[in-house]
């Protein structure tokens, strides 16, 4: 058991909508008035009748508990990241089901019909794991660094996942969403499905095509290990059951060489996740940033996936590359970097505090349940255990500063803290003062971006041009990569103008940002090697 009570609600209780799936363990349906920790619309996911006999109701606690048992940042990134069960849904007392958030719009895309136009659909991996002509006329805009970048970023969640204890099992295309812009990143859905800390909901099942070799246990670091490898043939394959690496291998032998040793019959042989990293970064700095087999052009459609990235070598975009050819303001990168930042796989830093997620209604303050939640809401008062803990009588430490970047009561102590805030400092100081070039020295000339290049700094200067960067705090930092790699969390909020906004919406003139950089010691000195996050308006 988790040790902490679990959100639990009445499915009487809850105002269903729409159905937005079925399968062969039940329907998920949106709930309307309700949000995951505040900020995310909630989604229920209702097992069917001959799933419930099936079910081990200890299990989804344990798997609706875990993130408070981790640190905010790692339970924050299981949420932004996979359709992680949030609360129990009972029936009657019986357990029927859980909450959890829906599926972000970035991993949805309007696909092309012949005859009724555009209809949105789930950006789910099995799109992509078919010829060219047939997703290009579907209406996703991929090229070969789009699916290095794809598989990178997989490589990161699968990471992150194992470190915290959870394995996959069913890896399937159907289970995994991506988006490519901003950045490429993926979503993962049927989290009960997975094994968690030993524990699994149901027992194990594969998708037709996507099985471990027979006698071999499931949802293992190793069967997830042979899943991505077979993915990463089947992504270059264009094919939905191929076997053939050939089209990876020509593309690089050493990713060929992982993919062919991940089917290996003995477990024990496999590559670790990790060894994928560098052959990854290595084959993106070379493959192609134009789509691949174009169809008619046509005006892309609204929320069409598509992605204009900055070439990492240097060289002028590609003819044909998207965006290359749209006259008016470029659209806003908040950060020319490599989009999937392979530095390191994040090692996962336990901390003391509870995560706090809750689940309200969304007519209320958002995240905080209010003294009379009982009557404004459905909810037991068993939502009343998920509010953050009341904080500590002693004394916060004074924030400390470097220039415009605030240290962050929790790393005042970390004597790591005030030279990667001059690093930051230096970064967005720049910025708003236009010296791009002084702003690009603070990245690591051997990482995917090259900051010596002249496209970078058009780039840069072109996205940044109308922005001034203000309220910059380094919030957090922890080490990765067997010490030789830092991550470091900061928040800014940025200003721009009008077309100079984030990817999502560039007309966007305040916006919040929430980033995590990777940060390397090439020379003893931290450089900027990558980063990923989230923004908001203000």
């Amino acid at each position: 058991m988790t040790g902490h009570p679990v959100l639990r609600v009445d499915i009487s209780n809850l105002p269903l909508g729409d159905e937005l799936g079925t399968g062969g363990q039940g329907r998920v349906l949106t709930v309307s008035g309700f949000l995951v920790n505040g900020q995310w619309p909630a989604a229920v996911k209702v097992y069917s009748p001959g799933v419930l006999g099936e079910i081990d109701p200890a299990a989804l606690e344990e798997i609706v508990g875990l993130p408070r048992q981790l640190s905010p940042d790692n339970a924050r990134w299981l949420y932004e990241n996979t359709a992680w069960p949030a609360a129990i849904v009972e029936d009657a007392g019986v357990v029927c089901g859980f909450l959890m958030r829906r599926v972000p719009q970035e991993y949805y895309f309007d696909f092309r019909t012949q005859t009724q136009g555009f209809r949105k659909k789930l950006a789910d991996v099995a799109f992509l794991l078919n010829s060219d002509h047939y997703v290009s006329s579907s209406g996703i805009t991929v090229s070969e660094h789009d699916r290095l970048a794809l598989l990178g970023t997989l490589v990161a969640t699968l990471s992150r996942l194992h470190d915290l204890g959870i394995y996959v099992g069913d890896l399937s295309p159907k289970n995994l969403l991506f988006s490519l812009r901003p950045l490429p990143a993926c979503f993962i859905l049927d989290c009960d499905a997975m094994r968690v800390q030993g524990r699994t909901v149901l027992t194990q099942v594969h998708t037709p095509d996507w099985e471990v070799p027979d006698g071999e246990p499931k949802a293992t670091a190793a069967a997830d290990v042979y899943k991505f490898g077979l993915l990463a043939v089947r992504l270059f394959a264009r094919d939905q059951s191929s076997y053939d690496g050939g089209p990876l291998s020509a593309l690089s032998p050493e990713l060929g060489r992982l993919a062919a040793l991940s089917q290996h019959p003995d477990p024990a042989q496999r590559p670790m996740l990790s060894d994928w990293i560098a052959p990854l970064q290595e084959a993106s700095l070379q493959a192609s940033t134009a789509p691949a087999a174009m169809s008619q052009p046509a005006a892309p459609a609204p929320g069409r996936i598509s992605v204009s990235m900055p070439t990492v070598s240097g060289a002028p975009p590609a003819s044909g590359e998207p965006g290359s050819a749209v006259p008016g303001p470029p659209p806003r990168r908040r950060r020319p970097l490599i989009a999937w930042g392979l530095a390191a796989i994040a090692t996962a830093v336990v901390g003391a505090s509870i995560a706090g997620y809750v689940l309200t209604h969304s007519t209320g303050p958002a995240g905080v349940p209010s003294a009379n939640s009982q009557a404004n809401t459905p909810l037991s008062p068993a939502s009343q255990q998920f509010s953050s803990p009341p904080p500590s009588p002693t004394a916060s430490p004074t924030p400390t500063s470097v220039g415009m970047v605030t240290i962050g009561n929790s790393i005042t102590g970390d004597p790591q803290a005030q030279a990667i805030a001059g690093v930051f400092n230096t970064y967005f100081s720049n910025i708003n003062n236009h010296h791009y070039r002084k702003a690009l020295s603070v990245f690591d000339p051997s990482s995917p971006l090259n900051p010596e290049s002249s496209t970078m700094l058009n780039d840069l200067s072109s996205a940044d041009a109308t922005s001034t960067d203000s309220d910059v705090v380094l919030t957090g930092l922890y080490p990765s990569g067997g010490g030789t790699v830092t991550k470091a969390e900061v928040t800014f909020q940025s200003t721009q103008d009008p077309g100079y906004g984030p990817a999502a919406n560039p007309n966007q003139t305040c916006t919040k940002w929430d980033l995590t950089y990777t940060l390397t010691q090439p020379s003893g000195s931290y450089l900027i090697y990558g980063d990923s996050g989230t923004n908001t308006g203000c």
